[in-house]
């Protein structure tokens, strides 16, 4: 009789975020609508965690919002390693701002 198949594909994790690699699209939260009206698409913030959430802050230590994902726990361990991050606005709409964050170390 012929065997019954291959062998076991562990499932994908797709909570797992790589630090050196990783990437995460979202919106920000929380956004500073003075601050990202002055904003274009293109631009570059600083991403750091301050009072012990994960945010998007220009040079100036100004808060634009912050990261709520299902990776944020991921990406914050991630800074507190050493690794620096940035966030590349990539849609501005109404009230809303979706931004890439990406590895920069």
């Amino acid at each position: 009789m012929s065997g019954g198949g291959g062998g076991y594909i562990p499932p994908v994790n797709k909570n797992k975020f790589d630090c050196t690699v990783g990437v995460i699209t979202t919106m920000l939260a929380s956004i500073n609508v003075e601050l990202v009206a002055g904003c274009s698409v293109g631009d570059i913030f600083n991403v750091s965690i301050v009072n012990n959430a994960v945010v998007v802050e220009n040079n100036d230590g100004e808060i634009l919002g912050s990261i709520l994902h299902e990776l944020v726990t991921a990406l914050k361990e991630c800074i507190e390693q050493g690794y620096t991050y940035q966030a590349e606005i990539i849609s501005l709409l109404g009230l809303t701002c979706k931004v890439r964050i990406r590895s920069v170390s």
